[in-house]
């Protein structure tokens, strides 16, 4: 899975986690979208993401984070 598509991953599922924030537009500019996310997280209690598959979400937000 590249990094955009664990970036877009992260941003679809936490957004999906909350109501009021299904009309939030994801952005098609990478640093927009860094943005986003980072907002997004912060914003989130400490929980576990899980993915459709099992290992698709495991790890996934701190494997992405690590790296920026």
């Amino acid at each position: 899975m590249s990094q955009t598509e664990k970036r877009l991953f992260l941003i679809r599922f936490l957004l999906g986690e909350q109501p009021g924030d299904r009309d939030i537009k994801i952005p098609s500019d990478e640093r927009k979208q860094r943005q986003l996310l980072r907002s997004l997280f912060n914003m989130r209690m400490p929980a576990w993401i899980s993915g459709d598959r099992p290992a698709e979400g495991e790890g996934l937000s701190n494997k992405y984070t690590q790296q920026y």
